[in-house]
Formats: C-alpha cells, structure tokens, sequence
C-alpha cells in the first residue's frame, strides 16, 4: 500500500463522505466531523496535531452505522489510553484501532487541530516489516499526543484549562526517550522516518529540556524522578543519533552533549570503582551496564566535540574497563553488557552463551538468574535485542523472534503482562520489541515522504538556562500589560519552580560532599535574587502589578483555585523561596495585607507559603493581627499537612507583641483565630521560652477548662506547669476514651510526648498507661517508635528521684513501667491488643530479651487467631514466621469493610481503583475478587505497619520508614488523621487477623 499522504481541501461544514485507500491530513473543527469509508480492512492511526499552547483537545473515531447513528469502536480495536494517574479520562488526542472494509467512520475533535491519519496493513506474524512500522507509528504518535496535548502533570487535569509551561518540564522518560529510541534505531535499521515532524517535536522537546545546574558551569539537570545518570549519559546519545540521522553535525547540540557528559563527571562511575543501577520509578532499577554504556558513547560524543580535552578519552577507557570487566546481576545487566561489548569492539561469544543459558523452552527469559523466575516480555525483548545487536542468530534467536511477532497486539503495540513496570503501558515493551525486530530484520533504506506542515509547538523560552532575564522580562511585562496577564502569571510561577524533589535527586546523585553542597549554595543564592526581584516589584508596583506578582508565588494549576498543599507528581511544584535575607520579601508581602483590600490580601496570605522555612514570626503577627474574617484563608494556607509554615519562635528571641497578641485570641477565644493559634503552640518543644510568660499559660489554661478537644489538648501540652496539674491529667484521660480517633489520637500523643518519656511524672505516666485499652491502647502500642520517642534522662532530679527504677539509656523499652504496660498488652483479652503487642515485641530485640516477655509469647503460640499463633511461635523459635497473606485474611472483612474503601472517591475526586486502574504494580478493578488478591500482595503480614496498603496513602515520612521511594504517592494522601484514620485503622486490623464473622 502506499504510505504517501493526500492533503484534502474541502467545505468544513458539509463533509463529502470519501473512500480512504491514501493517509489523511487535514484541518478539523469541532463542527464539522470528517467521514470515510475503509476501501480495506486497516490500521489506523489518528491524530489530532496542534499547538502545544491551546486548550486540550479530545479526539474520537466511532463508527457510522446504516441508520447514521455512531457506535463507539469496541474495546477489542482500541488502543491503550494513558493511566489516570497522568490525564484527565476522556482527553486523549491519539486514537489506534482496526477499521474493516467498507464501513463508514466518523472522526470528532473537542477542539480545532489538524486530523492525521494513517492506514495501515494490519501486522501480522509473518511480516516483520510490518510489525516494525505499525510500533514505530504508535510510539510516535502516542508520544507526541501525550507530550503536546495533554502533558503529565502529576495534578488534577479538566478539559479547558491553558496549558501551564510547568508541565512541560518534566523529560517524561518513557514518552520522550522510550519512544525516540526505539524510532530512531528503527530508521538506522532502513525503516523510513514516516513521522519525521512528530519525530522532530519529541527531539525538540528533550533539547528544550536540560537546564543549568546550579554552582556547576558547562553542566546540565533535567527533571526527572530519580533516573539522574540515566538521563544524562542517555540524552546525548539520542540527540546525537536524531542529528546524524538527519545528517547534520552533532555540533549542533554541542552545550546539551557537554552538559550532560560532564554531570557525568560529578557522578563518577569510575571513581565509585562499579557500573551502579539507578531507580526510575519501576523494578528492576535501570541497569549498570545500560548506564556504563551510555556514558561511554556519551564520552566519546564529548571527545568529538572537545578533542584536544584529555579526559574525554581517559573516562571512555574507564567505563571501557568497567563494562568488560562487570559482573551481570540479572538478564538485563547481560543484555545490556552483550550490547555493550559489540560497540565497543570486544569479543561477544562468551556473553551471548550466558545471556542464552537463561532462555526458557518458550524462548522467553526471567529477570532473575535463579531457577523459577517467571519469563517477561519487557525482559525477553531486552535479550532479543542485545542477540541481534551482537549479530546471533540462530534457533533460540528465531524461536523469540516469533514470539514477538505472534504478540504484536492489533494496534501496533506490545504489552505484555506488568511485571517489571511502574504503570501498564506499551511503551517499554514496545520500544524493545521495535528495536529487536528492526536490528534482526532490516530494510533497504528509502525516503520518507515530504509532509504538509503542522502546528509548531512553542518554544521552551522560560527554562532556567534563561531565568534570570526571562523572569525581569516577565515582571516588566506584568507591570505594563493590561489584558491577558494570566499567561504571564503562569509563566513566571514556572520559573520560580525548580522542583526541589527533582533537583535533590541530582544532587544526591553526585559522588562527592563538596560538589553537593556547590549546588545547594549557588541555589540558595539564585534563589536571594529571585526574593530581590520579587520585592522590588512588590515595593514599587501598582496594586494591579502586586496582585500579579502575589498570585504567581502561589500558582498552583491544574486545580481550581489556589490549594495550599497541592498534589505533587512527576513535575508539578508550586514556587519556593530558599533565601530572603533581613526578610526583606516577607515585609514586601505583609504591606499587601490590606482589610480594606481582601483580594489583595488574600493574594498575600497565599504568597507567603513561597517562603515558608524562612518566614519569621513577624508575618505570623501580621497574619493573627487580620480581622478573623481572613482566618479561613490562613489556615487553608497553612494548617495542618498544608504548604505553608508560620512560626511562634526562631531560635531564642520572642516577639513580646507576638505573644501578647496570642494570648489575647486564647482570651477572647475567636474560634477563626484558634484555629490558626493552636496547631502554632502545638509545634512548639516543651519549655520554649515563648511560653514562659505566666499569663499567656494561664490563658491557655482557662481554655483547657473550658472546652476539651484535639487542638487545645496538644497546644496546652507544650506549657510544663500545665502538664504537671491534675486539669490535664483530667483532660487527657476524657480524650483516651472520647469517641471520635481524631481526640484519642491527641490524648496518646500527649501521654507518649509528655509524659512516658519523662522520668517527673512517672506516676501519672503510669496511670495513664494502666487505664488504656482497645483502640486507645493499640495507638499507644503502634505510636511507641524509640526513633521518634526517646526517654529524657536530662530531666531526671537527683533531689528528688523518680518512684521507679530509671534505665541507664534514653531507649524507651528499657523503661520498666513500659515493659511492664506491653506485658499486660500481650495478655490482653482483645486480639487486636494483644497483636500490636506482638508486633512491638517482634520489631525490637530489646523487649523480647524480657523474661516475663518471652514467657507469655509462648502461652500466645496457642492463640486462636491464626496470625498471633504463627507469629509468637517464630519468636519463641527466633525464627522468621511463615505467613501466606491469602490464607489468613479474611475475605468476607475485606469484601464488606475494606473494598469500600477502595471505591470511595478521595479529596480529589477519585478513588484508589480509579486511579489504579491501569497501574501494573497495584491494579484495582471493580470486582472485590480480584482486588483481594491484589491487595494482598501489598500487605506485609510479619509487620502489618510496613505494609505498602497503609503507608502509601500517608504522607512520606508520616511511618518510620526512611525510604521515600517506597512511600512516595502519586495520589498524595489520601485518608485525614493518618495512622488514627478510620481507613487506616480498619485496615491494619484486618492483617492483624480480624474476621468479619469472628466468635
């Protein structure tokens, strides 16, 4: 068939119905849909092509029936459409499916663009020519769309909204470089570049991408979650592969290549002596020899570039030795050392014999080298590709060669099942399988056709390569234009973005201490420039210009309306301010605090959590010093989990107007105003000198007698006289057993901050233990962490000694009466008590080397609750206990308690299974039954707190688990009152072994 393509000029508004055996490109407006009819049974792929900086577009292809109603295409012929977790459902400007021979179809845009079709023949096992071009045009295509109509943005998208050049800023790996990997090998492989404009957009998009490392001339960091050395030994390549293939110079791309390659001086492989994997958001890592590879071709780019400059060869012979003389840890680490020995120039037979030895009967391979590991399709065509590269061939080549091809899926994609991935997409297993079967079939080379033009995407102009004039340039702009100043607004919110989460991942990436900290003093100084400039603007401009200014320090979009704490993903951020030295910004930003003026107030309160680490207790003082009228905007600004931070205190100074105004709200008791006083006492250390002043502790008091809840329980916790009197020993014994978790939460925090670890108030550290139970008694039990809580030998009086024995160490289980309070928590009649014992007692050494301890783990191994049985009776063993997750939890607790909660629409809207519905490492489905299962494999049932179900929807570093890539949600938190949640605690009493129909 031919692949040229046929510009169609006709009357938008009454669309002739047309024969389709040539591709379509063509302007289309939402008025008038375009009509066909397939001459042949195809593959089509659709697009909807236009300038990145317009509203999102959703295009759709239905069939027209006889009647002339349309009929959605049905599930079997659509293609993949990205995950929730990235793009608002229903806006995708890519559509594949099959088309059958003499049917009408009808394509629809939300928005006008320009419709791109291409027909083609329907891969078929047979054809590898075939397979490659149908990959290559869904990789292409589906990139392109994801990149320039709907970008990630880690936050919730709607249909209409601008485009904010933020989401831009992310590379976005697996779109951008997956794809164009596997194109561009494609087309060296013969395969015509039959999407070169679409090629070239996802070129230009990684070109626009590296920026400026801080405190390191000549060196480049691009945003990106984890993955730093990947990307910067694999972006020099790829530009480098698009340039040589157009047939232009590399010199082209001279400062991205160099920037890359000299990061990857910092990072130094061959000082670190191995090849190291990386994260990038899947299983396994990125792999060493992938890595070692592509900083070697990285070296030798910068030698061409910089050839009288000896260290390009000297670290290209480094990372020569490294790759041949490194030991593969899996399937991947030998494919990618076998790639690695063929370009280099070193003998292969050895390394294709043991990449081989791993192949299974059905030609696929396992990640792990062990017997038993099940095959993959993203780790079969990893070792596809490496045989055809290293030129094997042979019955094992052809067996999964075959494979590939009888996999290929009818829209041109590969997808086999999960394993191995972050989210169930194509785009890996596709990329592989195109760049196998390119490399084992070639094609003559030929051509690609000329294309009509379509929509340029805008230039990256605002990216920190430019910052510092850009931003003057923008500020000026905000000062003088009249109309469309919410373009501005956005892009200037997006250069004072740097996604700290994203630049630290560089930072940590570097070997050495000193480079490290190079980066962060240069970021905290470009940062003091940004504050200067802001408040210059804010000090001489108009209040049309302040309120400009205002809102872009606080820009968060993809939401409606300002969000204090946003939901952050892959590459959305709000500004941040590192550095604003004598608070020079802060006192700019207060001045807008007007009563009289409540948009440009707000506009303030709003800005001010740019600079939360470094506000001072002055803006705290302005804020409290507003009518109570603005106290729902502070809170919703900087309450609890949100973004922003005010202060009481810095170091020892007190503002004595500070305190004398909060005392005055615990007087009057506003309760707008409480609500922003109380959780500020609450974050304060006992014994600041902010709450030395007798009144404002007698302030506090009166209130404490007054009304008893969370928030005036944990402010009057900080006031020591407070909590030595028997009003707080009433206090807190109310909220042990109050109703609601929200209160019984304070009521232990207190007992665990105030009183456990003070060896003063031993007895009434006691009585609070002793008269715990249920709930209150198992948050008391999960709550005692010794890396959070630590005993206070420093308070201990040696005029007058505690009533008990005081332990040698401030470990929080050498305390007496604690043992003693696990003890009767052990011998507890409730399981679930008795459970958050064990699991105490299993997790530290120090308890289960009590006497009286070890005695009632044995009584428990008679348990009659299958978990504690097994569990106590590995400890009496000092062994590790064998728990199969699926038969010990209860399904018919999980069907009615807890698949409800997987349903439930959170915050934002959606709900776990929504958002998970094309997650690979945690599908949720509608179906109780399958859930369960899923669920399952995320419960660690020997300590149900590490369990991945109740830890990823908290906030990172709410569990004592330091590993922020394990805890890290894209979803943000989702349940309020984290550990005392409702959600949270039902969940964990099911792993513990609760039963819905237990006696």
């Amino acid at each position: 068939m031919s692949h040229g393509r046929l510009l169609l000029i006709f009357a938008l508004l009454s669309v002739p119905l047309l024969t389709q055996a040539a591709n379509v490109r063509q302007p289309l407006q939402p008025a008038a849909p375009y009509r066909f009819v397939a001459d042949a049974d195809h593959l089509i792929h659709a697009s909807l092509y236009r300038n990145y900086s317009s509203q999102a577009a959703n295009l759709e292809i239905a069939e027209v029936a006889t009647d002339g109603t349309l009929n959605a295409w049905p599930d079997e012929v659509r293609s993949y459409t990205p995950e929730n977790t990235q793009t608002h459902p229903g806006i995708w400007s890519f559509r594949s499916g099959l088309i059958r021979k003499g049917h009408t179809y009808e394509a629809r845009a939300t928005a006008e663009g320009t419709l791109d079709l291409e027909f083609l023949d329907v891969p078929t096992k047979d054809d590898a020519g075939k397979a490659v071009r149908a990959g290559m045009s869904w990789l292409i295509r589906s990139g392109n769309a994801w990149l320039s109509n709907q970008p990630r943005r880690g936050g919730i998208s709607k249909e209409g909204q601008l485009q904010h050049p933020e989401a831009r800023a992310c590379i976005a790996c697996h779109i951008t470089q997956f794809t164009t990997r596997a194109y561009l090998t494609a087309e060296a492989n013969g395969y015509p570049a039959e999407e070169s404009q679409a090629l070239d957009r996802m070129m230009d998009r990684i070109r626009d991408n590296p920026r400026p490392l801080y405190g390191h001339p000549g060196v480049n960091w691009a945003r990106v979650i984890y993955s730093a050395r990947t990307v910067s030994s694999r972006v020099p390549v790829l530009l480098a592969m698009h340039r040589e293939s157009a047939g232009e110079s590399i010199e082209q791309d001279r400062d991205a290549i160099l920037g890359g390659a000299r990061f990857l001086l910092l990072s130094d492989e061959c000082g670190a002596g191995a090849l190291r994997p990386e994260a990038d958001g899947a299983r396994p890592d990125v792999s060493g020899f992938e890595i070692g590879l592509q900083t070697w071709q990285t070296f030798q780019l910068a030698a061409r570039l910089e050839p009288q400059n000896a260290k390009w060869p000297q670290q290209a012979a480094c990372m020569e030795r490294l790759l041949t003389a490194g030991k593969p840890a899996n399937v991947i680490d030998a494919a990618w050392q076998l790639v690695a020995l063929k370009r280099i120039g070193k003998p292969t037979a050895a390394a294709v014999s043991q990449l081989l030895a791993y192949q299974r009967p059905d030609g696929r391979f396992p990640l792990e080298f062990k017997g038993g590991a099940p095959s993959s399709d993203f780790i079969s065509f990893h070792a596809l590709y490496a045989l055809a590269v290293a030129g094997h061939r042979g019955p094992a080549v052809d067996k999964l060669a075959r494979y590939a091809l009888e996999t290929q899926r009818a829209d041109g994609t590969w997808k086999g099942a999960p394993d191995y991935k972050g989210f169930d997409t194509p785009f890996r297993d596709t990329q592989f399988a195109v760049m196998a079967l390119s490399e084992l079939y070639p094609q003559p080379r030929r051509r690609a056709p000329a294309l009509t033009s379509i929509p340029p995407q805008t230039s990256d102009a605002w990216r920190s390569g430019r910052r510092e004039q850009l931003q003057s340039d923008l500020v000026a702009r905000l000062a003088r234009d009249s109309e469309n100043a919410q373009p501005l607004i956005e892009a200037l919110s997006a250069t004072l973005d740097e996604n700290l989460g994203q630049l630290r991942e560089w930072q940590r990436s570097i070997r050495t201490p000193e480079n490290q900290a190079r980066v962060e003093q240069a970021l905290r100084a470009d940062s003091q420039r940004e504050a200067t400039l802001l408040a210059e603007a804010l000090r001489s401009g108009s209040r049309t210009t302040r309120l400009r200014i205002l809102s872009a320090m606080a820009a968060v979009v993809g939401t409606d309306g300002f969000v204090a704490h946003p939901r952050t993903g892959n590459d959305l951020d709000a500004p941040q301010i590192l550095a604003d030295e004598g608070a020079v910004l802060e006192t700019t930003i207060a001045a807008c605090l007007d009563p009289k003026d409540s948009e440009l107030t707000a506009a303030a309160i709003r800005a001010g959590t740019a600079l939360s680490d470094v506000l001072t207790p002055g803006f705290t003082l302005a804020l409290l010093k507003l009518p109570p009228a603005f106290a729902p905007a502070i809170v919703e600004a900087y309450g609890e989990g949100r973004r922003g931070r005010l202060t009481l205190a810095r170091g020892r100074a007190v503002n004595t107007e500070l305190r004398a105004t909060v005392r005055q709200i615990l007087e009057s008791q506003e309760p707008e105003k409480l609500a922003v006083v109380l959780p500020l006492l609450a974050s304060l250390d006992v014994g600041e000198p902010f709450t030395w002043e007798p009144y404002l502790e007698g302030a506090m008091e009166r209130l404490l007698m007054l009304r008893m809840d969370e928030q005036v329980l944990r402010a009057a916790s900080v006031f020591p006289h407070i909590v030595d009197g028997p009003l707080m020993r009433s206090q807190v014994m109310d909220a042990m057993r109050a109703p609601d978790t929200g209160t019984v939460r304070a009521g232990v925090d207190v007992v665990l901050q105030r009183y456990v670890v003070n060896p003063n108030v031993v007895v009434l550290a006691i009585q609070f233990l002793n008269a715990s139970n249920g709930v209150t008694r198992r948050l008391l039990l999960d709550s005692m962490d010794p890396a959070r809580v630590a005993f206070r030998l420093d308070q201990v009086s040696a005029y007058s000694p505690p009533p008990v024995p005081m332990p040698l160490d401030t470990n929080l289980f050498s305390i007496p009466y604690v043992q003693e309070f696990v003890l009767a928590s052990l011998r507890d009649s409730d399981p679930q008590v008795q459970a958050a014992a064990l699991d105490l007692t299993q997790k530290y050494d120090r308890l289960r080397s009590v006497p009286a301890i070890r005695e009632t783990l044995a009584s428990l191994s008679s348990s009659p609750v299958p978990r504690t049985r097994l569990v106590s009776a590995a400890l009496v063993h000092n062994q590790a206990p064998a728990l199969a997750a699926e038969k010990l939890l209860d399904f018919d607790f999980f069907r009615d308690r807890i698949h409800p909660i997987l349903q439930k629409p959170g915050p934002d809207g959606r709900s776990c299974a929504m958002c998970h519905a094309s997650n690979a490492r945690f599908p949720l489905r509608s179906d109780a039954n399958a859930n369960f299962a899923a669920v399952a494999r995320k419960v660690d049932m020997a300590s149900p707190a590490d369990s991945l179900i109740l830890v990823k929807p908290l906030l990172p570093g709410t569990t004592s688990d330091g590993d922020v890539f394990r805890t890290s949600h894209n979803g943000g938190e989702r349940w309020p009152g984290r550990l005392s949640s409702a959600e949270y605690q039902v969940i964990l009493e099911w792993i513990r072994g609760a039963r819905e129909n237990a006696p």
